[in-house]
């Protein structure tokens, strides 16, 4: 599920003076023959949504393709395909996917920050079916999260919620986060870098010598259902707290925080998990600079084109091949918020639960989180 962040960038330089468009359905969508249907989620400017498509034949390909100037009956007829599409010109290939044994695809797009308040049309196809014309809005992002938060601790002793200890029971950073539902979202903020200050931070009853007045960088390995007295509660590692107030005190409120990049230099690592099998593979991205946002292995003999993984709520990538078995090595190529791509080949060698593989790769630096800063 490679993001196309692209994409609609490539939009974006694309003329919007719009032709008329041929009438829609009541529902919005101009009806078509295929047998194919298209789920578009909310879309919202600079937020990673996903497409998805079923009803395809299983292992072909299905194309999704994109316009900003409406629909119509009879558009471009690519060659080779049953029907023409009825996105009005110019069309945009949003990306390609190969439908699973379920005859499903999917697809992750991340409009740009600027497009919030932009029509877009919808469509996929294969060379035999299309689906209807789906229109949608892109909608401007929620408010971010508060600038302050507060902290409270616990024992935390590696086996976090995202799997990133290495090995087991080794917790992957000194200082580290089980993180609430709004910023944990499902593991996809797993491995991301918090900075965290308790300058000005005091205790509930707001004694200020409950804080050290210090800043640290905790990375978050662990999710906290119950941390919901703010949309910022973050439950710190002991040491994590230790460093910035006294422990005594229990909880620090107004403890100001953001998003950075990992601050230091390590490789992207690959952790085989327990499980993984010729046929179905587990996958833990570790050590990752941004945000992952897709994952996709290959092979060199039957499943030559990449496959995307799912992201479990444990944060491992899980991966079918759409012509089983995989065959060793597999080739696995990383996508970040930013939209940065790094391809390993041959790197993973073993379905063994627990083998580790190095990337000798990182994103590259200084780009910032990615993510909405508060």
């Amino acid at each position: 599920m490679r993001p196309t962040r692209l994409l609609v960038a490539s939009l974006l330089a694309v003329s919007t003076a719009c032709a008329p468009d041929a009438p829609l359905a009541s529902d919005g969508q101009l009806p078509t023959p295929g047998a194919l249907s298209l789920t578009v989620p909310t879309l919202v400017a600079g937020a990673t949504s996903t497409l998805s498509v079923t009803g395809a034949v299983p292992g072909e390909q299905v194309f999704f393709g994109l316009s900003l100037n409406g629909a119509v009956a009879n558009g471009l007829c690519p060659s080779g395909f049953a029907d023409c599409l009825n996105l009005a010109n110019p069309p945009i290939l949003a990306g390609v996917r190969v439908a699973d044994a379920n005859g499903d695809a999917l697809l992750s797009i991340t409009p740009p920050s600027n497009t919030a308040g932009r029509s877009l049309f919808l469509q996929a196809a294969s060379r035999t079916h299309t689906s209807a014309v789906s229109h949608t809005f892109i909608q401007a992002p929620q408010p971010p999260m508060p600038s302050t938060g507060e902290v409270t601790s616990y024992d935390y002793q590696g086996d976090g919620f995202c799997g990133l200890d290495v090995p087991f029971g080794t917790p992957p950073w000194v200082y580290t986060i089980a993180a609430p539902p709004g910023v944990y979202q499902g593991a996809s903020l797993c491995g991301v870098f918090v900075e965290l200050s308790s300058v000005g931070a005091t205790d509930t009853f707001g004694n200020p010598a409950c804080s050290d007045n210090t800043t640290i960088q905790a990375m978050i390995v662990d999710s906290c259902p119950t941390c919901t007295s703010t949309p910022a509660a973050f439950d710190l590692n002991l040491a994590a707290f230790d460093a910035l107030g006294d422990p005594l005190c229990g909880r620090l409120v107004d403890v100001s925080w953001q998003y950075i990049e990992r601050p230091d230099n390590a490789d992207l690592r690959v952790r085989v998990d327990a499980g993984t099998n010729p046929f179905f593979v587990l996958l833990h991205v570790l050590q990752h600079r941004y945000a992952i946002v897709d994952v996709e292995v290959r092979d060199a003999v039957g499943n030559t084109t990449w496959t995307a993984g799912t992201r479990q709520a444990d944060n491992a990538w899980q991966f079918s091949p759409p012509a089983p078995p995989f065959n060793l090595p597999l080739d696995v190529r990383f996508t970040d918020v930013h939209g940065n791509v790094v391809v390993a080949p041959a790197l993973v060698t073993s379905f063994t639960g627990g083998d580790l593989f190095d990337v000798n790769q990182q994103f590259p630096a200084g780009l910032g989180s990615g993510l909405v800063q508060p």
